[in-house]
C-alpha cells in the first residue's frame, strides 16, 4: 500500500454514512487509511415517533454515531451542531467549518452525498454535499478565512470527492 490517506466522511445526519457508505469505510480502515466523520447535525428530528424527546434523540444518534465510528475502526466523530432540517440556512458556517476541518486533518479524500443527483429529496443531504464539494475546492485558498491561519493551519486540498448514496437504485 501506498502512503495511508486522511479520509474524511461528510454528512448531515449520525446515521447517513454508515447506511451509504459502511462498507467502503471500513475496508478503507482495514487497509490502513485514517477514517473521520464530520457530520452536520445531531439527527434530532430522525423519528417518527411524536412523543420523542428531541435533546435525548440527538444524544442516542450521536454516541450510535461514535460506535458506529469505532466499529469500523474509525476516529471519533466531530460533530458540528447544526440544526437537524435547517443545514441549508447554515450553509456558510458550514462550509467555514469543513474548510477549518479539512485543513486541520490534511484530509486527502472526501466522501459526502452526490449534491447534483436526481431525486435527492432531502435539503441537508444536497446541502452537506453542496458544501462539502466547495470546501473541498476551496480550502487551498490561503486568504479565504484568514482566523485559520492565525490558529496555525495551513491551506491544505483533498486531492479527491466521492460520492455516496444510490444511484437509480444502484451503487455508484
Amino acid at each position: 500500500m501506498t502512503k495511508p490517506l486522511r479520509i474524511a466522511a461528510v454528512y448531515a445526519h449520525p446515521d447517513d454514512g454508515e447506511f451509504f457508505a459502511a462498507g467502503s469505510l471500513t475496508k478503507w480502515a482495514r487497509q490502513g487509511h485514517e477514517i473521520h466523520a464530520i457530520c452536520a447535525t445531531d439527527g434530532d428530528l430522525g423519528t417518527k415517533h411524536a412523543g420523542a424527546s428531541r435533546a435525548e434523540l440527538g444524544r442516542q444518534r450521536v454516541q450510535e454515531l461514535g460506535r458506529a465510528m469505532e466499529a469500523i475502526g474509525g476516529r471519533p466523530p466531530i460533530c458540528l451542531g447544526l440544526p437537524d432540517g435547517s443545514v441549508r440556512e447554515s450553509a456558510q458556517a458550514l462550509k467555514e467549518r469543513l474548510v477549518y476541518h479539512f485543513r486541520k486533518l490534511k484530509v486527502d479524500r472526501v466522501l459526502t452525498f452526490d449534491p447534483w443527483k436526481r431525486y435527492e429529496i432531502h435539503p441537508d443531504h444536497i446541502e452537506i454535499g453542496r458544501m462539502a464539494s466547495e470546501a473541498a475546492c476551496f480550502s487551498c485558498f490561503p486568504l479565504l478565512y484568514p482566523a485559520h491561519a492565525a490558529e496555525g493551519l495551513a491551506p491544505s486540498q483533498p486531492s479527491e470527492v466521492w460520492f455516496m448514496a444510490p444511484t437509480q437504485h444502484r451503487p455508484n
